[in-house]
């Protein structure tokens, strides 16, 4: 499961803005990067839980906080997934497809250990401890010196040429 975190600032959370985002979004102004949208998400787990196959529309800085998690992908995610068909939504499944162990790359992470996943790439998440949870840091519409990422340019123009879409894409596969 997962949660919004913005909305526990001032109780549960309270330092969380101050120490964590702040110093994350002048980070990354001070290196040229801008965004539209930049959010904490709380993610909760049990041993033995699985993600969906899926992909995510924004970057994520993924900080594992306590327990155990795998994060799956592939060397070559576009050979998998072309962002052209992850921005319509392809990975979104119960499980991957069938795929050579050898182009998987996985990445377990212990408490402390961050991941980037940029937007789009397809990806699984497993929880290898009796409890897990990690925050990720969500970031839309990330750009680094006026120039956005590969994927996210395919994002951005299927959002031009299909307006309606650009909000509503989070309600597309609700189950997930």
């Amino acid at each position: 499961m997962h949660f919004n975190l913005s909305r526990f600032y001032s109780d549960l959370l309270e330092g969380f803005q101050e120490e964590v985002m702040i110093p994350w979004r002048t980070h990354l102004s001070a290196h040229g990067f801008t965004w539209q949208r930049l959010a904490p998400i709380l993610f909760l787990s049990t041993q033995g839980a699985s993600s969906t196959y899926h992909n995510d529309n924004s970057h994520g800085l993924v900080w594992q906080v306590h327990g155990t998690k795998t994060f799956h992908s592939y060397l070559d995610p576009d050979k998998h997934l072309p962002a052209e068909a992850a921005v319509i939504g392809e990975t979104t499944a119960e499980e991957p497809p069938e795929h050579d162990a050898a182009e998987r790359q996985s990445v377990t992470m212990r408490p402390d250990d961050q991941l980037w996943s940029h937007a789009l790439t397809p990806h699984w998440v497993t929880t290898e401890t009796a409890l897990a949870m990690s925050v990720t840091l969500s970031h839309g519409g990330l750009c680094h010196q006026g120039r956005f990422s590969e994927r996210e340019l395919a994002l951005r123009a299927y959002w031009d040429e299909n307006p309606g879409e650009a909000w509503a894409h989070d309600l597309r596969n609700v189950r997930y």
